[in-house]
């Protein structure tokens, strides 16, 4: 039978006290098949008594520790993953290859609607993206104008995320536009996988990526598009570097907002009071020049769009609305060229203020979308 042997002493009494635990519940000690000295918790430990590799460590088990901790920028790739950002303003986009919430295209073959959810949400988002029926929405990431590729180099691996109520599919890879849809620059597209975390009926699911030895040199974005086989709604779409999933990077809603806004960028007018849009030079009887600047550099010189010209008013000797508007912009700034005001003779004067009616359905918008 195993015995116990306790011989000599170090110093004091030479007695050896060993105190029961305050439980009734058998404990255990368990001693090494060699010798060794039992430390307690004012001994010390060296290195020269360690050897080996440490265990790697996953923060995710451990308690007060982040589970993921960001150092030098951003980690999610995508923007708006939350769906937070609407600047076009819509409900609902009825036709296929749409932009709905900002960044975020409408990439069903059919006439699908389109929505902000405004039901209960997981994980603590406000916001998810629906479609009625089968289909899928996209977002093209851009890559730098130079050394583009340099962040989703050959060989590099990138986890994709987002919160469901089906299992999605994903498709990700390199391209100058919102296609090609079959291309083979990352190894592992297909279906997602559950990662068992449920909330409100959606489901966390996620996908890990590689970078092929094939991606397209010519390549302005990245394409990202998320799919469902029926009616679905998702939220929280994030692409990051390593294999795996960590907790979705909130941004601030004015930091999101602006990054929106390199690619879009809207003025809308208020519902209930005039807005003053800037003040302008006149340039003729009928017309008016004024300027504009945008929140935001855009990416590429951007297109406009407005609401119509009858929604902006100059101010002579009194207000009139226009009935053309046109634009020469760059990517800092644009010009508004207006015309069609009641003709005044006193036009020549050098300042003039350009109004919006109040309504807010008036706008007027940049785009420079990829």
């Amino acid at each position: 039978m195993a015995k116990v042997k306790i011989q000599g002493n170090a110093s004091g009494t030479g007695v050896l006290t060993v105190t029961a635990p305050n439980t009734s519940t058998d404990r255990t000690i368990t001693l090494p098949d060699s010798s060794g000295t039992i430390l307690d918790n004012t001994s010390t430990l060296d290195a020269t008594k360690l050897s080996g590799n440490l265990p790697a460590l996953n923060a995710s088990s451990l308690t007060n520790v982040p589970k993921d901790v960001t150092v030098g920028g951003r980690k999610n790739e995508i923007q708006n993953g939350d769906f937070r950002i609407n600047q076009r303003g819509a409900q609902s986009w009825p036709h296929s290859y749409q932009f709905s919430s900002d960044r975020w295209q409408n990439r069903t073959g059919s006439n699908v609607t389109w929505s902000h959810n405004t039901s209960s949400f997981p994980d603590g988002f406000t916001v998810s993206a629906e479609c009625d029926a089968a289909g899928s929405t996209a977002q093209m990431i851009e890559l730098d104008a130079t050394g583009k590729h340099g962040r989703f180099a050959s060989g590099s691996t990138y986890t994709l995320s987002c919160w469901s109520t089906v299992v999605p599919t994903s498709l990700v890879t390199f391209s100058s536009s919102y296609g090609p849809e079959n291309s083979n620059d990352w190894t592992g597209d297909g279906v997602m996988t559950s990662t068992g975390e449920t909330s409100n009926g959606f489901t966390k699911y996620t996908q890990t990526l590689t970078v092929s030895s094939s991606i397209n040199a010519a390549a302005t974005g990245v394409f990202v598009k998320i799919s469902g086989g029926s009616a679905f709604k998702f939220t929280g779409v994030q692409l990051e570097k390593g294999s795996t999933a960590t907790d979705f990077e909130y941004r601030s809603y004015g930091e999101e907002l602006a990054l929106c806004q390199r690619y879009y960028e809207r003025f809308i007018a208020d519902a209930s009071a005039e807005m003053l849009i800037g003040v302008g030079v006149n340039a003729s009887a009928t017309g008016v020049f004024i300027n504009y600047p945008y929140k935001q550099i855009k990416r590429v010189i951007p297109s406009f769009s407005s609401s119509g010209a009858s929604h902006f008013e100059r101010l002579t000797a009194s207000w009139g609305a226009g009935s053309s508007i046109s634009c020469q912009a760059n990517i800092a700034t644009a010009r508004l060229n207006m015309g069609g005001f009641p003709s005044s003779t006193i036009w020549n004067a050098t300042e003039v203020r350009i109004t919006a009616a109040a309504n807010n359905a008036h706008w007027f918008a940049f785009d420079a979308e990829l």
